[in-house]
């Protein structure tokens, strides 16, 4: 069982006190997904595998799948349901999988992961990766698949500020992000960044590979108020996102760049030195803020920064 949470003064609690929970019986290790829309509400994304009600009538569950089930909802600020779908995985399909969850300043949810052949209303999900738009009242609007051969992992959504969204992952082999076929070279994992616009036609796409022994993964992505996008994650061997290369030695090192509105590299870095991943990205003023793990040291504005000390 997990429970979302709203911090924040609550019955004369004081800062940080619970407001209110639900329970979500996952069935899987992964986390949901949380995002909280303009009017505070708040939207979560997770996967089933167990007869669920969330307090709106039980949600549609196939007992004979043994794929996971995916479910979306919505509550209001004091946690009261306003709407929940469940999706059904079709008989024999692959695992599904949560990628990312957003919301757009009109309230739309932005969804993508991997589809297990979902049905939600009319409306079918491609098996494999897919991004699909919600109205604030939680009907389907747009559905995106991306063709191709090989793994594909999505691991963040963000909003772009226009109407639109930008998602990051990786994959293998060759990808039809909507622009042309994106191709992985070598056998590791490459990086991609994909921005589609409000009515979910491709923008623009960009994928990164690493040399032969390496690989790239973007794990978070956030955009800023001018629409420059910012991608962070891990690469190892060497790899080169439109700036000088970077090496390193490690299994893997962290990296964040950042790209224009139109996905010109405007600048990257990385932790060279240090082992480790970085799986979180924030823009503020001024700001790029980074969040991740590491082992090791590496230097940061003539900085030392040891994982020990």
């Amino acid at each position: 069982m997990l429970g979302l949470e709203e911090a924040g003064s609550a019955g004369g609690e004081g800062e940080g006190a619970i407001a209110w929970s639900r329970p979500l019986v996952l069935g899987d290790s992964e986390a949901p997904q949380a995002v909280v829309a303009p009017d505070g509400d708040v939207l979560v994304a997770a996967t089933y595998r167990e007869p669920l009600d969330l307090g709106g009538g039980p949600l549609p569950f196939n007992r004979v799948s043994g794929a996971p089930h995916l479910l979306v909802a919505r509550f209001s600020p004091d946690g009261a349901l306003r709407w929940a779908h469940g999706l059904v995985p079709r008989d024999g399909a692959a695992r599904a999988r949560v990628g990312g969850l957003t919301v757009d300043a009109e309230g739309h949810a932005w969804l993508g992961g991997l589809s297990a052949g979902f049905t939600l209303g009319t409306h079918s999900l491609p098996e494999g990766p897919f991004v699909t738009r919600l109205s604030p009242r939680g009907a389907v609007e747009r559905v995106r698949g991306f063709p191709g051969e090989g793994t594909l992992s999505m691991q963040a959504l963000a909003a772009d500020g226009s109407g639109g969204v930008v998602l990051v992952g990786d994959f293998t082999g060759h990808r039809d992000f909507g622009d042309g076929v994106r191709e992985a070279t070598g056998p590791g994992r490459a990086a991609f960044a994909v921005r589609l616009a409000a009515d979910g036609a491709t923008r623009w796409s960009r994928a990164w590979s690493a040399s032969a022994e390496g690989l790239v993964s973007a794990r978070a992505v956030a955009v800023d108020v001018f629409g420059a996008v910012h991608v962070a994650g891990a690469y190892a061997g060497a790899v080169g996102f439109g700036g000088p290369a970077f090496v390193t030695v490690r299994q893997r090192a962290p990296f964040v760049l950042k790209l224009s509105a139109d996905g010109a590299h405007l600048w990257s870095h990385d932790l060279r030195g240090a082992e480790g991943s970085a799986t979180a990205v924030a823009v503020g003023p001024g700001r790029v803020y980074v969040g991740g793990t590491f082992s090791g040291r590496f230097y940061f504005r003539s900085q030392g920064h040891a994982s020990g000390s």
